[in-house]
């Protein structure tokens, strides 16, 4: 309701998107579209809402998926992101957000490794989920950090899973979804 007022000034005068999921609301996406808004960037994250809780969102799944729908209604494009590997991943989820990608009317995803940076509260809970790559070398060396992306390379391995099967899966989301 915030972007409201905004949108009554700036319409038709820029190119604009937000990217803030859970304030959408059917109204506010005509408005937004009058105002130029031609693509909507979802940071998702997940589509695990068991992921989501472990990252402490406020939304679940659902209401996530079912504001793209009205998104595409309003004739407004989704670009998604989502994370690839975060505490709590399995197969199961990885499939789950694989199915979503695949169903839901989105025009670009973008899927990156889950990075737990030093200084975040992540970086200190990596054992208890999982660890770290055995082709990261060295979670204190910040040229490493510098060389790892978070495209590049799964620097985290989640408890059930490896590296292979990570970016095995990542690249066939990438494939299914592009070659739809």
């Amino acid at each position: 309701e915030r972007y409201l007022p905004k949108a009554d000034i700036i319409v038709n005068a820029i190119d604009w998107y937000p990217n803030e999921p859970h304030i959408i609301k059917r109204g506010m996406l005509k408005l937004m579209k009058k105002a130029g808004c031609w693509q909507i960037s979802w940071g998702f994250e997940h589509v695990s809402d068991e992921i989501l809780q472990l990252m402490d969102k406020k939304i679940i799944s659902k209401k996530m998926q079912e504001t793209i729908h009205i998104s595409k209604k309003a004739g407004i494009a989704s670009r998604l992101f989502l994370i690839h590997g975060y505490f709590g991943e399995t197969l199961d989820t990885i499939n789950e957000n694989r199915e979503a990608l695949l169903s839901l009317p989105v025009s670009e995803m973008h899927l990156t490794y889950f990075m737990p940076l030093p200084g975040t509260l992540a970086f200190d809970e990596v054992e208890k989920y999982g660890s770290w790559s055995e082709s990261f070398p060295h979670k204190d060396n910040a040229k490493a950090w510098q060389q790892y992306g978070f495209f590049n390379k799964p620097i985290f391995i989640p408890k059930g899973l490896n590296e292979e099967i990570l970016e095995e899966s990542m690249d066939q989301m990438y494939k299914e979804f592009y070659f739809r």
